[in-house]
């Protein structure tokens, strides 16, 4: 009788510490967990040294860490050797200072697009590279081919699979490089640009079979099967109207679907849910086939946990391809969500900072990025503050 009663004791205090591993104190309508693996759980690392805010989080093939700030008229680019613990700025050789995503040649350079330039007087918007390759890694150069990318609000960019085209989608188009972003040229195949085509809210996105995709505000999602030279549209999930007269809602982030019933599938954040209509709006999935034969597929169960609807900005799957984690638009300040399934989110909030500045008090979350080496997941706060997983992923 004692045994059976410990046993059932034990049992119940097991029970409860899975429970919280899971971090689900914030579910709705009865949504349960989508693993039994513990929650992602987060610890500070450093602070980048840039201000407000910032922005973008890039690795290069030696593990030297980057971020970007694109906050006016200060911004620029902070570099970590010990994997975000001490940071330092390297800002040689920019005209503009005001920097958002980043990203990584064929050959490992470390390149970034300026954007707002012109409006707060620093000239032209244009992309830099960075000497990380046979420099120090602390001297970036300002491109001149083209005089002026338009706007290079650069989010994630991609090696198309001629592994020497570099794919990059701006708020001024799509733009390609074939010589380690020394050049750039914008794509024939770009979709207009302009109060009547595509606007900024944008990422590109590789699939393994070597598809690429971009997404715009007011467009939607393209793709392209020939290395980014030209691009089809998709559009959006079925019922997205966007927001007022947009004629669909940002694109912010691209991701490929984890280990589930979606697993393989293009996921994305669509839309503006926080607008009147939300039809189409949220994590949605696209698949099993590539476009044009594939489908669209709601992928955000309890995406929000019970909190204020949010778009998502960036998607962060694990090595292994069983784990997404998601970051919603940081000013908000709602929950980092996380699945095992594709399908299902839960909360993962266990050592992020309260913040009374964003709207719902979470962590104001703007960058997040996995190491691809250790596996560890980072995100960076608007105030530069680096945290990163206490386990890789």
């Amino acid at each position: 009788m004692w045994a059976l009663f410990a046993a059932l004791v034990l049992v119940s205090f097991t029970s409860a510490v899975c429970q919280d591993n899971q971090d689900t104190a914030l579910t709705q309508n009865g949504v349960t967990p989508s693993t039994t693996k513990p929650a992602p759980v987060w610890q500070k690392m450093g602070n980048t040294g840039l201000p407000d805010q910032n922005w973008w989080i890039q690795f290069d093939h030696k593990g030297v860490m980057y971020v970007s700030s694109n906050n006016p008229p200060a911004g620029g680019v902070s570099r970590s050797l010990d994997k975000g613990v001490h940071w330092t700025e390297i800002n040689t050789g920019f005209a503009c200072h005001l920097h958002r995503g980043m990203g990584l040649a064929p050959d490992g350079t470390v390149f970034v697009g300026s954007d707002y330039c012109r409006t707060f007087n620093q000239g032209y918007d244009h992309f830099y590279w960075l000497d990380n390759v046979a420099g120090s890694g602390t001297s970036w150069t300002l491109v001149t081919t083209p005089q002026s990318n338009g706007g290079g609000a650069i989010g994630a960019s991609v090696i198309a699979n001629d592994g020497k085209t570099i794919v990059s989608a701006t708020y001024a188009g799509i733009w390609l490089s074939t010589n380690n972003a020394r050049s750039w040229l914008l794509s024939p195949g770009s979709p207009a640009m302009g109060v009547n085509g595509v606007a900024e809210g944008m990422v590109t996105h590789k699939q393994p079979d070597g598809t690429i995709y971009v997404g715009f505000a007011h467009g939607g999602v393209f793709y392209s099967k020939d290395n980014g030279y030209h691009f089809t549209q998709l559009g959006y999930p079925t019922g997205n109207i966007g927001n007022g007269n947009h004629t669909g809602g940002d694109i912010w982030a691209m991701a490929t679907a984890p280990a589930g019933p979606v697993q393989g599938y293009l996921m994305i954040g669509a839309g503006n849910p926080g607008s009147a209509n939300t039809a189409g709006t949220g994590l949605w999935c696209y698949g099993p086939q590539a476009p044009p034969q594939g489908h669209w597929t709601f992928c955000g169960n309890n995406q929000y946990v019970g909190q204020s609807p949010e778009e998502v900005t960036a998607i962060a799957v694990n090595i292994s391809k069983t784990r997404a984690i998601a970051i919603h638009y940081g000013d908000r300040g709602t929950s980092v969500v996380y699945t095992d399934d594709g399908m299902n989110w839960n909360a993962c909030n266990t050592g992020l900072p309260k913040d009374p500045h964003t709207t719902d008090g979470g962590a104001n979350t703007q960058g997040m990025n996995i190491d691809p080496v250790t596996g560890y997941v980072y995100i960076v706060l608007k105030n530069g503050d680096i945290y990163r997983t206490t386990v890789p992923q």
